[in-house]
């Protein structure tokens, strides 16, 4: 069975959409359900981290400007539940996201 974070997929950028308020909103999209074995929290962190390197890049600035925690959002778009532990990493981690200037929002749908 795969792993819901694709180790392929760890570098990309799976969705982006900029709104007309100039926000920018950056989505990590999970199909499966997350659990909290430490496999799945190595590739949540680095998926996180490889947004907040873009986000905080030149390239990323050059083309949206100074990166702002208010107009900057990264969100964890999920089609399951994930487990309590993820939850609580996801709440967890969101100072530390804002430090890097963006927010860091989830969602199951």
């Amino acid at each position: 069975m795969s792993h819901p974070i694709a180790e392929d997929a760890l570098d990309n950028i799976d969705v982006m959409s900029v709104i007309k308020d100039d926000s920018v909103s950056l989505s990590i999209i999970i199909t499966g359900r997350l659990e909290a074995d430490e496999e799945t929290k190595r590739r949540l962190f680095e998926k996180i981290n490889n947004y907040l390197t873009y986000i905080n890049s030149e390239e990323f600035m050059e083309e949206h400007g100074q990166p702002d925690s208010s107009r900057i959002e990264i969100k964890i778009s999920l089609k399951k539940e994930p487990s309590k532990e993820i939850l609580e990493i996801i709440e967890q981690i969101k100072p530390r996201v804002k430090s890097w200037n963006a927010r860091l929002t989830y969602a199951v749908s």
